[in-house]
């Protein structure tokens, strides 16, 4: 958790112009060093993050004394960081799952939820954005969007031996946006369908007494949609749906489930909240 407030201080805020968007030689050596993760050569990852600024550490995270790895983009005292994002690794995971945080300083609290996810289900990656999804004017940093990032060079070599993906926001206001008054969380595929992961994580939340909904495009009156919704219909929820969401189209494209959960501001704001959610997820994903 320390790592993470640190490096929340350290991305480029927004509007801040700070943000330095890879170029395409350097896209092509991250994806070399994210599958020299992957293939656990991990001499040859080493040598690939120095060459790109970055350093491959192995730690004893203190809270669950569970050796992991980071891939840490270098900074010090001359050099700001250029906002491509920090990787963590279990390697002693008993299946790679991945948790994300693609929007670090936009949605509040979520690197943190997805940092305790990752330590309390023991899956085999975390992904973190390195930079406020508008450091360089609207969207310019967000990697849900198609913006050629660090993000989604890791996601893609790491999702291809994966699972699930699970990736957490945030929204706030509901009622604005045309949903009922209790939702507290949006679930959601990107597509449309609900599967398995999805009604599981649902039904931890349920059993923790949250208040869920699951965007989907079955019939109102289906018993699935009923099930998870009541009476309201699944489409109600597609501007938190994530259907043009990169990282669920790729694992979409390569038969891997992706499981999108937006989660309310109130949730996010007390530490108690966030352990709540932090565990009915990290459940789910262990399940």
């Amino acid at each position: 958790m320390a790592q993470v407030k640190s490096l929340k201080q350290i991305a480029p805020s927004k509007h801040s112009n700070q943000y330095q968007p890879p170029t395409a030689n350097e896209l092509k050596q991250f994806r070399e060093l994210a599958d020299a993760i992957n293939a656990d050569q991990l001499n040859q990852a080493g040598k690939l993050a120095q060459a790109l600024d970055y350093r491959l550490i192995k730690f004893r995270e203190s809270s669950t004394q569970q050796t992991l790895l980071a891939l840490l983009e270098n900074q010090n005292e001359h050099q700001t960081v250029r906002g491509w994002g920090s990787y963590f690794i279990n390697p002693s995971a008993a299946t790679k799952r991945l948790v994300e945080a693609p929007h670090i300083l936009f949605d509040r609290f979520t690197p943190e939820i997805a940092a305790q996810v990752f330590l309390s289900s023991h899956c085999w990656g975390f992904l973190m954005a390195g930079a406020h999804r508008n450091a360089n004017g609207v969207g310019s940093a967000d990697v849900c969007d198609p913006i050629n990032s660090i993000f989604q060079v890791v996601h893609q070599c790491w999702s291809r031996n994966s699972q699930t993906t699970w990736q957490l926001h945030g929204f706030a206001n509901p009622t604005a946006k045309g949903f009922p008054e209790n939702t507290q969380f949006v679930l959601s595929s990107g597509r449309g369908d609900i599967s398995q992961p999805i009604i599981t994580l649902e039904k931890n939340l349920e059993k923790r007494g949250f208040s869920s909904y699951v965007y989907n495009t079955l019939s109102t009156n289906s018993a699935l949609n009923q099930k998870l919704n009541g009476n309201v219909a699944g489409t109600t929820f597609r501007p938190l749906a994530a259907t043009e969401n990169v990282q669920g189209d790729y694992n979409h494209a390569i038969n891997v489930h992706f499981v999108h959960i937006e989660i309310a501001s109130d949730l996010r704001i007390r530490q108690s909240d966030r352990k709540k959610v932090s565990s009915a997820i990290a459940d789910s994903i262990a399940h």
